[in-house]
């Protein structure tokens, strides 16, 4: 039987927000007899029983990135792919999938905000901002979506529910040249006030980055631009954006953050009770073009326990999590009001201790400030690479502790196995690499103080990481980026990402 085993438009799965105007398409086909081949398909795009483009009968043996033909595509629509494609032994497989256009250029109701006083230490990163704006609608709406992008990395809440299962967005990007922007939909908005908060740190932006501990690469503190478009049951429209009547503060739960110091999280804070003040206009750098997600975006893809819990004989307890690999801890914690406890990360040990020395200046450590009773704590603004956990500040019966692994959101296409266990361990080593160094950008290292996007690193284990991963949407981002970093003759970074 022939079977459409996958379709994707612009490399990605159903469902998702592209901004080009001639999206690729892809399929994929398996069949259980032997000798068969693809001998002619067809492609329909439609939006309700509209067809935007049928490519008729096509016999030309593609299979990746067939470039939409058809009419003009219209901002903010939902538009369904059908594939049916006929095997040299006329056997017939049809599937569909669909996807949604972004704004296409729709000019923004929204400003780019920011606190324009907040301290930004040296060779390190500043608090995280907290934005928030009460939105009041006349009704219930029948559909919802939130538009946003940052200079730094952004967790948008709403009502107090978080959105999304994404890490780390918008992404990193050649931020002078362009930002990615993330859809977000709304099922939980009702008439009356809505509470809209948005949590903006320091992230590669802004934050302390490269070897030298350089900050403000890219802008000079965190900055948020956002839209609310919501569409009522008469087909009427809202848009609420961002702008100066928004607040900000710098008081919020996470009061620090950074990629190589890690995370400072006080759950004892109220945030609907800290200083606010009036949002300032931000001041970019450049004119970045802004435009849908087109990369892989950081997801939680496993989650590991604890293989093992003693005690170092510095009496820090030890949880080892059986695996080096790039992610968080997630806490299940019984606690005391204002009780402090400290997780530190490391990747080895050395005398039963937490060896931190390859580390060299990153102190990959989480304090957690706790409120009264039973609480969950996991951190969302830096991510560490280790295997081991060291906990002071609370007795085991009172943790619970797992763990996270964090990695760009790539389908694993490439599979090993032979009779030689060495070489299986080879290929499951080969495979942890490339996902603890593919979050987001191509690192070298997830754990030390040099988590950048080295482009001799990624040259030699490109082909590797093809084998075993569509890196289709992850590399064709960073290689965008690359071309925006070159130097007038093309010369290169060291680094993308590294300003001329």
């Amino acid at each position: 039987m022939l079977k459409l085993t996958r379709i994707r438009t612009e490399n990605a799965a159903c469902g998702v927000t592209t901004d080009s105007r001639q999206p690729r398409i892809s399929f994929a086909l398996s069949s259980d007899r032997s000798g068969r081949s693809l001998e002619r398909y067809r492609i329909v795009v439609r939006r309700g029983a509209e067809i935007f483009w049928d490519s008729g009968e096509l016999r030309d043996g593609k299979q990746i990135a067939i470039v939409y033909g058809g009419s003009p595509l219209e901002a903010f629509r939902e538009y369904t792919v059908s594939v049916e494609a006929v095997d040299n032994g006329g056997e017939r497989a049809i599937g569909e999938t669909h996807f949604s256009t972004g704004r296409l250029g729709t000019p923004w109701q929204a400003r780019w905000i920011t606190d324009a006083g907040v301290p930004v230490p040296e060779k390190s990163s500043p608090a995280p901002l907290l934005f928030r704006k009460t939105v009041c609608l006349r009704e219930r709406p029948v559909s919802a979506k939130i538009y946003a992008t940052a200079l730094g990395i952004y967790q948008v809440a709403v009502n107090g529910r978080k959105l999304g299962d994404r890490y780390f967005a918008p992404g990193f990007t050649s931020y002078l040249y362009r930002a990615q922007y993330q859809v977000l939909p709304l099922e939980d908005l009702h008439a009356g006030d809505n509470e809209i908060a948005v949590r903006v740190g320091a992230g590669w932006a802004v934050g302390a980055f490269t070897l030298t501990r350089t900050n403000r690469t890219y802008a000079d503190t965190p900055s948020l631009l956002m839209e609310l478009r919501v569409r009522y049951a008469d087909g009427s429209e809202e848009v609420i954006g961002t702008d100066p009547s928004w607040q900000v503060s710098r008081e919020g739960r996470v009061r620090f953050a950074d990629w190589y110091d890690g995370e400072v999280y006080d759950a004892t804070v109220d945030e609907t009770k800290i200083s606010y003040h009036g949002a300032d206009l931000a001041k970019l750098r450049g004119e970045p073009e802004i435009i849908a997600e087109y990369g892989a975006p950081v997801r939680a893809i496993q989650q590991l326990e604890p293989v093992s819990v003693s005690k170092a004989p510095s009496g820090e307890l030890l949880y080892d999590f059986g695996q080096n690999f790039a992610g968080v801890i997630e806490a299940e914690i019984q606690g005391r009001a204002h009780q402090k406890i400290v997780f530190r990360h490391a990747e080895v040990l050395a005398d039963g201790e937490l060896f931190v020395k390859p580390l060299r200046t990153a102190k990959a450590r989480v304090e957690y400030i706790c409120a009264e009773g039973s609480q969950r704590y996991s951190p969302t603004m830096t991510y560490m690479g280790f295997r081991y956990v060291g906990v002071r500040g609370i007795q085991p019966e009172d943790l619970k502790l797992t763990a996270l692994v964090l990695s760009s959101g790539m389908e694993e296409t490439g599979y090993f196995h032979c009779s030689d266990e060495r070489l299986n361990a080879l290929q499951r080593n080969i495979r942890w690499s490339g996902r603890s160094n593919f979050v987001d950008i191509p690192t070298d290292c997830p754990q030390r103080d040099e988590r950048m996007g080295w482009t001799g690193d990624i040259a030699v284990f490109a082909s590797t990481a093809c084998f075993n991963f569509d890196m289709s949407r992850f590399l064709e981002k960073w290689l965008l980026d690359l071309a925006s970093e070159q130097a007038e003759g093309g010369a290169l970074p060291m680094t993308v990402n590294f300003p001329k």
